[in-house]
Order: structure tokens, then C-alpha cells, then sequence
């Protein structure tokens, strides 16, 4: 009797449903106009308070709106499944690429050190386990160039002691090669001529200009230092201690003068400039021993072989020269 006016004319249709639900609480059912409806009923008990019949209370809702959803999902769904699908894949080759082009970067790269090319570098920016291989696989090949570039450097030096008898040749080789191996700006070597110790022979390498020696450039002091010591000394100001070296150490805040002996003999020194102040590390300490220790030779072999020639050419009484 009581309904909204879309359910009041079909409300013979919707008694027929109801009992033939027999019951049951949710039903469907027809209207007139084919349209199929989804109801649920309940029943408001009367009879014991008011002692009237029960009123049926109904709500009904046109199916196609009911289930528009679940039509519209079932179209969907497909369409759905085959983004995630292929987001998915796109997921997965993407991490694939993150994973494989690193792994490809460091297999060239590790084919490259192989070649002996050790100056090249891998710059991973990736912020992973990746990124901390390639600076181990940097490091490692910077500590093999280097290791390589001084065995080179030193097996170069070793044939100039081998087959050089000019000692000239060998500190030009050295002094060639000291720059590259060890972090410094600049170089030379200091001989002790015991036959005339007033006037000490520096040997420095300008540039492409060769091989340049110079006399009684070296400051008294310095040759005290190496005849008394083994210990090596820092000239702070080599401008103003050493006037007469000129270009050998401009531009140094600091010489480093590591004296050569043999024997208890002073033969001379090695002299590495700075430009600014720097800690060497536990191999570049070793290169320097190495170039040290092949310069001892080279002026050891130099002083012994001047000795043989003045025994053998002068008079150790008088000094005079030998008929």
C-alpha cells in the first residue's frame, strides 16, 4: 500500500514474489516491463503490541544498477590484469638492466686491465654493492699502474747501469722517471766528486731541454749534512737555502734532501721539491728506497771506479800523476 512511486504499480508483482520466496528474505522479481528487481524484506511484528497484522517492509533495487559495478569490473578486469602484467615485465627488465649493465661495465673493465690499461676508470653512480666494486676494482688498478709503471721505470734504470758508463746518461734516466712515480714537482741529484768535494756536481733535468749540470750549486751546509747523516732533512725556503739552483726547484714550499751512502761513504743525495705538502703512502715510500738504493749503485760504481783510476794513474803519496 505504502511504496515509492516506481514500486507502487508493480506491488501485485511483488506479493506474487514474496510468497513465492516462501520466506525467504532476499528475492527477485519482474515488472511489468521485463525490468528484474533484487528485494529484501523484513517484517515489523505488531500483533503484540498493538494487536494489528505485521507490516512487510521492502527495498528493492533494479538489478542492471545493483550489479553495474560488478559489470563494469568483469569488462576491466582483463584490461586490468594485462597492465599489471606488463608493468610487471617492465619491472623486470628494467631491475635486469640495473643488474647486467653494471656487471657488462665491469667485465670490459676488468678486460681492459687485463690489456694493461691502467689508467682507465669505471664511474658507476648507482649508490649499491656495484658502485663500491668499481671504486675497489679503481683503486686496485690505480695500485697496479703504479706497481707496473715503477718495475718499468726501475727495469729502464737497471739497463742504464748495466750498459751506461756515463754517470750523466743514468741520472737522466732516473730523473726522467722519479717524477712519474712519486708525487713530486721536481728533482735532481747531487754527486760528491771526492776529488774536488768544494765543488759537488747537481744534475737536474729542466725540461725538454736535456740533461743540465751545475757546480758548486749546493749550499755548504747541505754537503755537511750529507757527509754527517743519513737522515733526510726538509729545506722549508729552497729559494732562499739554495740560490743557485734557479728553475731546479721554483715554485717548492719544501726539498726533501735524502742522503746516499755506501759503506760508511757519502756519495751524494737525492732531492725531491714539493709544491705543496703531501703524505706518501707505504708503496710510494718503497719506490722512493727502490730509486734510492739504484742510485747508491750507479754512484758507488762511479766512485769506485775513480778510485781504480787515480791508483792507477797518481801517486798516493804525492799525488802526482804516474809516468
Amino acid at each position: 500500500i505504502y511504496c515509492t512511486s516506481g514500486m507502487a504499480p508493480q506491488a501485485r508483482n511483488l506479493r506474487a514474489a514474496m510468497h513465492a520466496a516462501d520466506g525467504d528474505h532476499r528475492f527477485r522479481w519482474s515488472a511489468d516491463g521485463g525490468e528484474v528487481f533484487l528485494a529484501s524484506t523484513r517484517d515489523v511484528f505488531l500483533p503484540s503490541l498493538f494487536d494489528s497484522a505485521s507490516w512487510n517492509v521492502v527495498v528493492a533495487e533494479s538489478e542492471d544498477t545493483a550489479f553495474a559495478a560488478i559489470k563494469v569490473f568483469r569488462s576491466l578486469f582483463p584490461a586490468m590484469i594485462l597492465l599489471f602484467i606488463l608493468v610487471a615485465l617492465l619491472l623486470i627488465v628494467i631491475q635486469t638492466r640495473r643488474q647486467l649493465g653494471p656487471l657488462s661495465a665491469l667485465r670490459r673493465h676488468a678486460q681492459r686491465l687485463g690489456e694493461g690499461e691502467f689508467d682507465a676508470r669505471l664511474e658507476l653512480a648507482t649508490n649499491n654493492e656495484f658502485q663500491e666494486l668499481a671504486d675497489g676494482f679503481n683503486s686496485m688498478a690505480g695500485k697496479l699502474g703504479a706497481q707496473f709503471h715503477f718495475l718499468t721505470a726501475m727495469s729502464e734504470i737497471d739497463r742504464a747501469l748495466l750498459h751506461s758508463a756515463n754517470l750523466s746518461s743514468i741520472c737522466e734516466t732516473i730523473l726522467t722517471h722519479v717524477t712519474d712515480i712519486l708525487p713530486i714537482d721536481s728533482a735532481a741529484i747531487i754527486a760528491l766528486d771526492r776529488g774536488q768535494l768544494a765543488e759537488p756536481r747537481l744534475y737536474h733535468l729542466p725540461g725538454e731541454s736535456g740533461l743540465e749540470v751545475l757546480r758548486a750549486a749546493v749550499p755548504a751546509e747541505v754537503v755537511q749534512h750529507i757527509n754527517s747523516s743519513e737522515l733526510v732533512i726538509d729545506v722549508t725556503s729552497p729559494q732562499s737555502a739554495m740560490p743557485k739552483l734557479g728553475d731546479c726547484f721554483r715554485g717548492a714550499v719544501a726539498v726533501q734532501v735524502h742522503p746516499l751512502h755506501f759503506e760508511g761513504q757519502s756519495l751524494g743525495a737525492l732531492c725531491l721539491g714539493h709544491k705543496k705538502a703531501q703524505t706518501w703512502t707505504a708503496d710510494q715510500e718503497e719506490f722512493a728506497r727502490g730509486i734510492k738504493d739504484r742510485l747508491t749503485a750507479a754512484l758507488s760504481a762511479f766512485e769506485r771506479q775513480r778510485r781504480l783510476y787515480a791508483q792507477a794513474h797518481f801517486d798516493h803519496l804525492t799525488g802526482l800523476p804516474n809516468r
